[in-house]
């Protein structure tokens, strides 16, 4: 841990830049600050899949850590409203992309590739994407996998004005869009090294039992070991017992139960 906190204020100390955006997040939105800190996590956890260097890897986490940095410069009443957008509204959330790329191309500390990572992460393979519908391989292959986390955790965060999605049904939306809007093989990837339930979650089956993942199966992450706590009736159990959910295929996770609201029902 030690070595891991030298790690952490080094990259602190020649990022200063970096941190005072990130801060800026903060001041604006908390969701949007923690939503950077995901995306980042996650987007780092695959690039070391990936095998990229460690500056690489500096690159695409700092990316990944502004990529939203443009939403500062969003109107408040625009960015925190809690009903849908108008379309003159969404046109103005959009700009989010290229008001993050005015802001980075020109820090001194920071890779001209974290500002197009800003740039390009609602770019999509298809040309459907904004804010200048490129495709394919048009799009640096950071901005894809910021794509692909940004959409991710958006989808399975909750807000004022929708519920989250549960985990493994925001993974199939993303593979709803596989070779069109996402590159399959970086789904792949995705989906086999991202414990979306992970280790401690509390959830509830549609079975009607309700326990907390234990451990989680690196084949098919989206069905983990969980230990039974309550029967189907939501009577406390004297002896728990776990249960591999990849056996068990009839029964899926249907709540996944936080301190606040409940992330989704199936």
């Amino acid at each position: 841990m030690r070595d891991t906190m030298s790690t952490i204020l080094d990259d602190l100390y020649s990022n200063r830049d970096a941190m005072i955006m990130l801060l800026n997040l903060q001041s604006v939105d908390h969701y949007l600050y923690i939503h950077s800190l995901n995306v980042c996590v996650y987007t780092s956890l695959l690039g070391i899949a990936r095998g990229y260097s460690r500056d690489e890897l500096m690159t695409l986490g700092l990316g990944s850590l502004l990529h939203d940095v443009g939403k500062s410069r969003i109107p408040l009443d625009v960015l925190l409203k809690p009903g849908a957008l108008s379309k003159q509204e969404f046109e103005e959330m959009k700009r989010h992309t290229e008001r993050g790329y005015q802001l980075l191309k020109d820090e001194p500390n920071l890779p001209l590739i974290v500002a197009h990572c800003a740039f390009q992460h609602h770019e999509r393979l298809d040309g459907s994407g904004y804010p200048r519908g490129i495709r394919g391989s048009e799009i640096h292959d950071y901005a894809k996998w910021i794509g692909i986390v940004d959409s991710y955790d958006a989808m399975t965060s909750h807000r004022i004005y929708r519920n989250a999605m549960l985990p493994h049904q925001a993974v199939e939306l993303l593979y709803a869009g596989s070779e069109t809007l996402y590159d399959t093989e970086m789904l792949r990837l995705f989906r086999d090294k991202v414990a979306i339930y992970p280790v401690g979650m509390t959830v509830e089956l549609s079975s009607g039992q309700s326990g907390v993942i234990v451990d989680v199966n690196t084949l098919t992450m989206h069905r983990p070991i969980v230990r039974i706590l309550t029967n189907e009736g939501g009577e406390e159990l004297k002896t728990p017992y776990d249960m591999d959910l990849s056996k068990h295929l009839s029964i899926m996770i249907s709540r996944v139960v936080t301190n606040g609201p409940a992330l989704a029902e199936a």
